[in-house]
């Protein structure tokens, strides 16, 4: 995870995990899954997560100058390869004749997909509902190029905005909306893994106290 390469090697995987569910045929053959299942994605999901955190001590993400913190790359990403799943379903069932059997119903996989969006990303559903409105259909990263440095103190020579802190967003293209903190600071310039959200929620608060967005109830 040390260059961008094997970076988004590990993101690609985790994002996929997180959103497999959606894609798994057995998730919608049987309610509630196999437990069996479930916990070994939730194993998965929280493997993803504790890589995420290590690299966050041990490394720094540059874009377009600007130090970020990793948690914008991976809600991005998310964000971008769940409307991206979204539209090639709905893609797939105009293109299917009405006498057809859908292998899996294109309104099922809206709906988990925004369940776990709603339950353990409430942060990244209103970027994703962005780009779902506007077409995405891009299953790769389609930001700027990415820059990886080791987190040690002779980088603060060279990146004189590291020492304070790295923004929660990017500038030239915010994803969260009204985010309340925009930088997470970092004092004598140490590991941020007691900053990096891992887990339910993010250290900008829940995004559904923002008047932009209100989460629906899920169903059941």
């Amino acid at each position: 995870m040390s260059s961008p390469p094997g970076f988004f090697d590990v993101l690609y995987l985790g994002v996929f995990i997180i959103l497999s569910p959606t894609l798994d045929r057995r998730f919608y053959e049987t309610n509630p899954p196999p437990p069996t299942l479930v916990e070994e994605i939730a194993y998965a999901v929280a493997m993803f997560n504790s890589l995420l955190n290590v690299f966050s001590q041990r490394f720094v993400i540059v874009l377009e100058g600007e130090p970020i913190a990793p948690s914008y790359v991976v809600d991005r990403m998310l964000g971008e390869f769940a409307a991206a799943v979204v539209v090639y379903a709905m893609n797939l069932r105009i293109t299917l004749d009405d006498d057809n059997d859908e292998p899996i119903q294109y309104s099922s996989v809206v709906e988990k997909i925004n369940n776990i969006l709603e339950i353990s990303y409430p942060s990244v559903l209103p970027y994703f509902l962005q780009c779902v409105d506007r077409g995405h259909k891009n299953f790769l990263w389609t930001g700027p190029g990415l820059e990886i440095f080791p987190r040690s103190e002779p980088i603060t020579s060279v990146m004189p905005l590291l020492t304070l802190g790295e923004r929660l967003d990017l500038p030239g293209h915010t994803i969260y909306p009204s985010p309340a903190i925009t930088v997470i600071p970092s004092p004598g310039f140490m590991a941020i893994s007691s900053h990096l959200p891992t887990d339910k929620r993010h250290v900008r608060g829940n995004s559904s106290d923002s008047e932009d967005y209100k989460p629906r109830k899920r169903r059941r």
